[in-house]
């Protein structure tokens, strides 16, 4: 199973996917846990995530499909 977690920083992204991962281990489940932003930076070409920020969103956008392919495979 693939679950997308994402928003403006602190709405609680870590504290929700800490828990998670704490849930998961007590029940014995494997849970990994992907940061596509460091996929996307790779595709970008961006050398920091800060870098990646301020690029157009156009140039993003462009490669978020190659990123969702990514973490697709991963998930298989």
């Amino acid at each position: 199973m693939f679950i997308y977690i994402g928003g403006v920083p602190g709405v609680g992204k870590t504290t929700i996917l800490t828990n998670m991962e704490r849930l998961a281990a007590d029940r014995g489940l494997k849970l990994e846990r992907v940061v596509g932003t460091k996929i996307l930076c790779e595709l970008t070409g961006a050398k920091t995530v800060e870098e990646l920020r301020v690029l157009p969103e156009e140039i993003r956008a462009k490669h978020r499909q190659r990123l969702n392919e990514i973490l697709y495979e991963r998930d298989r």
